[in-house]
């Protein structure tokens, strides 16, 4: 037991928690004690939007693990865990559940912290004691799977078991990471913390179409995190960054009313980069500009002054006929356009249907018509 207990000590103490913001992530650890048995099956991750003063904390179990018991205890210092000896009582945990069946993940919303005596907190801080009973259903026996404890990883626990406590705090916000850190439900520019921080008074030389990017809030967030956004130009990356953000707008919902047409223009991821760009070119009009700003693009094809051979497999009019792929003439013999099960331009491995036009099909009696007449792979006689 005393390797144990060291073992744990050695490396958990190397382990404390992801701090995300007012989030922080930690290992679900089962099976502790030792570097052979113990292996990472999950996570526990815990938030506050309120200055700390209630917690969300979620189990979150991965591959072929799930959970079937949790307790927990948030508590302002380790030492209002309920214990014994130093060894935790998890029993005696002021949370506990009995999740369904097949469960993968399982929260506890509005957790408060409270000390020994049953009173909340008043810090910014919080330790958290999270035990879980997990089933592994990738080693099961008649029905019967292998159960193991687990503890979201941290800082061992006094007595001489291998159980932990991790401790998640809120901090000072800052100003520009993406995060709410002081857990007041607001991040960054949002949060009156900053107005006077200069990466929220910088005024950007970069103004994006508001007709195309009307939320300014994701447009400042954006070039918060992408300088260039805010210094250089407002790129086709800058658009992606805005739609993760704000996914509805003409832009990122695919809903420009101008539709250009693809006998000239077959490229549609020039298309959409240009409608991005050019809110006329979205909901008014293509005109001479659009045209000329999808060449800029993509310079083949008939609109552009002048042609391109059909690419037979790449979803696009190449040429301007009309006539996309396959059902262009110019594929006729091209080796993706024949038949699916044959071996024409697949010798040595297998065609588009499935039959194989190697070695393999002898021994596995799956050859395609012709790979024989092709490949040389004939069935013995």
């Amino acid at each position: 037991m005393k390797k144990l207990v060291l073992f744990l000590i050695g490396v958990l103490l190397l382990a404390p928690a992801a701090a995300m913001g007012a989030a922080c992530t930690v290992d679900l650890i089962a099976g502790g004690g030792n570097e052979e048995s113990a292996q990472v099956v999950g996570t526990v991750t815990t938030y506050s939007n309120d200055g700390g003063l209630t917690w969300t904390v979620t189990y979150q179990t991965t591959g072929a693990w799930q959970i079937t018991e949790v307790h927990l205890d948030v508590a302002c210092n380790s030492n209002d865990v309920p214990q014994k000896n130093g060894n935790p009582i998890p029993g005696k945990f002021d949370h506990k559940a009995y999740p369904p069946a097949g469960a993968a993940t399982f929260s506890f919303p509005g957790v408060q912290p409270l000390n020994a005596a049953g009173e909340v907190c008043q810090a910014p801080c919080a330790v958290f004691a999270a035990h879980a009973v997990v089933l592994d259903t990738s080693d099961c026996v008649d029905d019967v799977c292998r159960k193991e404890t687990a503890w979201a990883e941290g800082i061992a626990f006094s007595g001489k078991n291998w159980a932990t406590y991790f401790t998640c705090c809120c901090e000072t916000e800052v100003c520009g990471d993406g995060l709410d850190n002081d857990c007041d439900g607001l991040t960054d520019c949002s949060d009156s913390d900053c107005a006077n921080d200069p990466t929220c008074t910088a005024s950007c030389s970069v103004v994006p179409d508001p007709a195309l990017y009307p939320n300014g809030t994701c447009v400042s967030h954006v070039q918060q995190m992408d300088p260039y956004c805010c210094t250089t130009d407002w790129d086709s990356i800058c658009a992606d960054e805005y739609c993760g953000c704000d996914p509805t707008g003409p832009t990122c919902t695919g809903s420009c009313t101008v539709a250009p047409d693809p006998t000239l223009y077959p490229n549609g991821t020039c298309v959409s980069q240009v409608q991005q760009m050019d809110s006329y070119c979205c909901t008014t009009d293509w005109d001479s500009q659009c045209a000329d700003e999808y060449c800029g693009c993509d310079p083949t094809g008939p609109a552009c002054g002048g042609t391109t051979s059909e690419v037979c497999n790449d979803g696009f009019d190449n040429d301007g006929d009309g006539l996309a792929d396959c059902s262009d003439s110019d594929c006729a013999n091209d080796p993706g356009c024949g038949d699916p099960n044959s071996c024409v331009g697949h010798c040595g491995g297998m065609a588009p249907g499935g039959c194989y036009c190697d070695d393999k099909c002898l021994s596995l009696g799956d050859c395609c018509s012709d790979a024989c007449s092709e490949c040389g792979y004939c069935p013995a006689p």
